[in-house]
């Protein structure tokens, strides 16, 4: 995923608190959207250490990059920001990611019916 195509800085992640975002909760993930300048999508991340291990916030983060850069024209002029819960850390690995990826996909559908 190209950098242009990151939230890397501070300043970007604080926009998602000064506005009110657009925001989607589910068992996994609390998903902040905030309006862009660009026609682009952005996507951030933050993993708390809560959430588990380095290998696992990692394994984590690629999912939900790998299902940004697949449906990213979708959130065209949209900055995402992904949170996973800590309750993530309680399901088995295999459970895991079939969890994040469900929510992930139902995130998408909400999306397509708010537009």
């Amino acid at each position: 995923m190209p950098r242009e195509n990151r939230l890397r800085k501070r300043m970007d992640f604080l926009k998602f608190y000064s506005v009110k975002p657009v925001k989607f909760v589910s068992r996994t993930l609390v998903i902040y959207a905030i309006p862009n300048e660009t026609d682009s999508a952005r996507v951030g991340l933050t993993v708390k250490k809560a959430v588990g291990n380095s290998v696992f916030r990692n394994k984590l983060k690629r999912c939900v990059r790998e299902y940004f850069r697949v449906n990213q024209a979708q959130f065209a002029g949209w900055d995402l920001n992904f949170v996973p819960r800590e309750v993530v850390k309680n399901f088995q690995m295999p459970d895991r990611e079939i969890q994040v990826t469900s929510d992930l996909e139902k995130f998408g559908r909400y999306w397509k019916r708010a537009e």
